[in-house]
């Protein structure tokens, strides 16, 4: 499994337009909200963390057209992804 999180700006009413279009691309995401800070000023934002298949090479063309989508949305310059891949458990 993959990871990818993604770190974007927390704005009045956008936690249900980004699980709008997180769905368009990737069938589950987990979304949390947080406090960060930018360029020296703090801001509401949203974690948004997808698992999915490795081997599935479209994930990554699936992934940046979701941060368009997102920094159009948003209105913003930037979208910060991390990806990983960590070891998972199913308990």
């Amino acid at each position: 499994m993959i990871r990818y999180t993604l770190y974007t700006e927390d704005k009045e009413g956008t936690v249900e337009g980004i699980l709008e279009l997180v769905s368009k691309y990737f069938e589950g995401a987990t979304i949390q909200r947080g406090v960060g800070l930018w360029r020296g000023k703090s801001e509401y934002c949203l974690k948004i963390e997808l698992m999915v298949d490795e081997t599935n090479i479209r994930n990554d063309i699936k992934l940046e057209s979701l941060v368009s989508d997102i920094k159009i949305v948003n209105d913003q310059e930037t979208v910060m992804v991390v990806k990983d891949n960590p070891i998972i458990w199913y308990l």
